[in-house]
């Protein structure tokens, strides 16, 4: 869906939600005002767009097609707009959005080809600076789900601004999720110390292990409600990743926390493995 009104009024993920529309609104012209032109059209995917959305916890995830090559002098531009977005003294109402803000910049002409030929984009997301990344096989569940749920909040619908040749099936995103579940095994190790990033990693581990034995993709809370009753002796662990999704003040010992959740990621990642990738 594409809203015809500047306003972005219209569209149903915004109903209710202002501040996100707000922030969205400014982006977009914040956008507008490096690229000219050379913006193609902008899209809004991820938690807004699924519904499992949670006020001052979820990112907004939108990415934004380019004509021709992201720079260098394109990202310095970039970087200005992005702090100025959020400055409290600029723009008080948007600064809580500090940090929860991810946008992929893509040049679009290069994307069809990006299994074969990875590229460089400019990336931003929560505790990343923007800065240039090589986009390849791993940024495909991202494409994916522009291509099938994105919303577009500016230009050429999601069909034509994130087209990929050939384009994405669930057979793909299937088995780049596969991938991505058995890579926790050694990633896993950096989420020490940090309550909410172990918290995030058995989230996503309950999110995989649906997509591969459901045959679909749900929300982290509607995933891991099923996993607690699929797994029920690991049901206390993902009620307490759940629970600190939205806790600021955490009483976990971050270091007991993480020895639950590698034993957890290492038996969701044996289970997968051993699964075969839904059609």
């Amino acid at each position: 869906m594409t809203s015809s009104k500047d306003d972005l009024s219209g569209l149903p993920c915004l109903n209710g939600r202002e501040d996100a529309a707000a922030l969205l609104r400014a982006l977009r012209d914040g956008i507008r005002g490096v690229f000219g032109a050379r913006l193609c059209g902008l899209y809004l995917y991820g938690s807004l767009v699924w519904g499992d959305f949670t006020p001052d916890v979820s990112d907004l995830d939108t990415m934004a097609a380019i004509a021709g090559d992201v720079t260098e002098r394109d990202v310095t531009a970039l970087r200005h707009m992005h702090e100025e977005l959020v400055r409290p003294d600029l723009h008080p109402a948007l600064a809580r959005w500090a940090d929860r803000i991810e946008v992929q910049y893509v040049p679009m002409a290069r994307l069809p080809r990006f299994r074969e030929q990875p590229f460089l984009m400019a990336n931003i997301s929560p505790g990343e600076p923007i800065h240039l990344v090589e986009a390849g096989r791993d940024w495909l569940a991202n494409w994916y789900f522009v291509q099938t749920h994105g919303v577009a909040l500016y230009g050429l619908p999601p069909a034509e601004g994130a087209r990929t040749d050939p384009m994405l099936t669930f057979a793909d995103f299937a088995q780049a999720i596969r991938e991505h579940a058995l890579s926790w095994r050694s990633y896993v190790a950096v989420t020490a110390g940090n309550v909410w990033y172990q918290a995030y990693a058995v989230l996503t581990m309950c999110r995989a292990l649906y997509t591969l034995t459901q045959g679909g993709q749900e929300s982290k809370q509607a995933a891991a409600d099923w996993a607690a009753v699929a797994l029920p002796e690991h049901a206390a662990l993902i009620r307490e990743a759940l629970a600190l999704r939205v806790c600021k003040n955490p009483e976990q010992d971050p270091a007991a926390f993480h020895a639950r959740v590698v034993a957890f990621v290492y038996d969701i990642a044996d289970r997968i493995e051993g699964l075969p990738l839904p059609g």
